[in-house]
């Protein structure tokens, strides 16, 4: 009996970079010209709803972020602000293309401050370059200004419909089971 056959081959590929001094960022901000920031608060990025609902860590937060139509890439800190007071939400946010992530798809997230009754709440958006870099080599350029997306609705006491991936997806409370909550958001 004889050795099976074998077969082997090298592959070979070449691949150019620049290395950057250590303290110089890959990812370039690109100027917040008016023309640039009319598109981006002309709905370049929304969020629809803000939910919240208790948890034994405090009062967390979801939101369902879309960024249908950026003029160029875009990556943010996300913070949700309530009575005055910033919550960042959790990861950051950097899309290159048009993209709608919701809670339940690993969406953002965070536990929430100073929650006090409040139907709405301001989602800010900080520019994050160090955040582009780490999602994708190919963005290197990114929005260097703050947006702020006022009085976003917040829906409270929002009920677990589904666990998935570590995440939640979220549904209004209909209003039987808004009458049988035993725990107040709020607490």
């Amino acid at each position: 009996m004889g050795v099976a056959p074998t077969a082997k081959w090298a592959h070979v590929e070449s691949l150019a970079w620049d290395e950057l001094p250590a303290d110089q960022p890959s990812v370039a901000f690109v100027d917040d010209a008016p023309d640039l920031r009319a598109l981006m608060e002309a709905g370049a990025i929304t969020v629809p709803r803000i939910w919240l609902r208790p948890t034994g860590r405090g009062v967390e937060a979801a939101a369902e972020i879309r960024a249908p139509m950026p003029p160029l890439p875009v990556a943010f800190d996300v913070f949700v602000r309530v009575a005055g007071r910033e919550s960042k939400l959790w990861p950051p946010f950097v899309s290159d293309v048009p993209i709608r992530i919701r809670p339940g798809d690993g969406g953002h997230a965070g536990l929430i401050e100073g929650y006090g009754g409040e139907r709405t709440a301001d989602v800010v958006f900080r520019p994050n370059p160090k955040a582009a870099a780490a999602f994708s080599p190919d963005i290197d350029r990114i929005w260097n200004g703050e947006l702020v997306l006022r009085n976003v609705p917040v829906i409270a006491n929002a009920v677990v419909v589904e666990e998935r991936r570590g995440g939640w997806w979220l549904t209004r409370p209909d209003a039987a089971t808004r009458a049988a909550a035993t725990r107040d958001v709020r607490r």
